[in-house]
């Protein structure tokens, strides 16, 4: 009964994991992409 109930908790944490990595990639894609933007505007 505890190793299922770790188990799945185990799942959510390595879950959670990936959303912070997937939300930090899509911020670092926005900075790249509006620094590209500003670089082009003042071309």
């Amino acid at each position: 009964m505890l190793k299922k109930v770790r188990h799945k908790y185990d799942i959510r944490k390595c879950y959670m994991v990936y959303v912070v990595i997937a939300i930090r990639l899509m911020e670092m894609l926005n900075i790249t992409r509006y620094n590209i933007l500003r670089i082009c505007t003042l071309k």
